[in-house]
């Protein structure tokens, strides 16, 4: 088939498919651990540094087909670069990935953006920032999924292996000492929380994180 003829959602459900195919039984056997650091600063403007790591065979599919399909995480520059292009007030600082064989690759990179609602555009965060007077605080919230009731057994037992070790953890550094955390814990100047993926997925209400300051 002519490739000039697909049109883009065409090429999207190909690589959906082909996802799901081909790669689910290495997606199965490995995790998905990832930590973000956020430093908001006096001024307003946040840096963001993330990490994570993608298993070998999906790591080499990223680099074969990221340029056409961008990936929630992503895995090259490029497209780090494109997506930051999308979103106004958000600027790639820092990019370095590490190849380590069949373990996969390491991703770490750093973003700055004008203000925290940028951030959090770009990264889909359901996330408030309140300022007064006195301090400020910094809200999140996890909703659990909304599209999983029509998998089939099968699929979602699926899901559930794939998320069942991952993690993702989030240390907020606001611009003030941290007086009071919610739903986490305080480490010096850092708020720090933990989510366990499997959670989220068998959740029936929303995970509610804060910093006051």
């Amino acid at each position: 088939m002519d490739e000039m003829i697909l049109t883009p959602v065409f090429r999207r459900r190909i690589m959906r498919s082909a996802v799901s195919v081909l790669l689910l039984p290495a997606l199965i056997t490995s995790c998905l651990d990832i930590t973000a650091d956020v430093e908001i600063r006096p001024s307003g403007g946040v840096f963001t540094t993330v990490q994570y790591t993608l298993p070998g065979k999906i790591a080499e599919f990223g680099r074969g087909f990221g340029a056409d399909e961008p990936w929630p995480l992503p895995l090259t520059e490029k497209e780090f670069r494109r997506l930051a292009l999308r979103r106004e007030g958000v600027e790639l600082r820092g990019y370095r990935v590490k190849t380590r064989g069949d373990q996969g690759d390491v991703v770490r990179v750093t973003l700055h953006a004008e203000d925290f609602e940028a951030m959090a555009g770009f990264f889909g965060w359901n996330g408030n920032l309140l300022s007064d007077e006195n301090g400020g605080e910094l809200k999140f919230a996890f909703h659990p999924p909304e599209n999983l009731a029509p998998l089939k057994a099968e699929d979602r037992d699926a899901l559930e292996s794939l998320f069942a070790e991952g993690r993702f953890e989030l240390r907020v550094k606001p611009p003030g000492k941290p007086r009071t955390v919610q739903g986490g814990s305080r480490k010096g100047r850092r708020a720090v929380f933990t989510l366990n993926f499997s959670d989220v997925l068998t959740a029936e209400s929303p995970s509610a994180w804060s910093v006051r300051w």
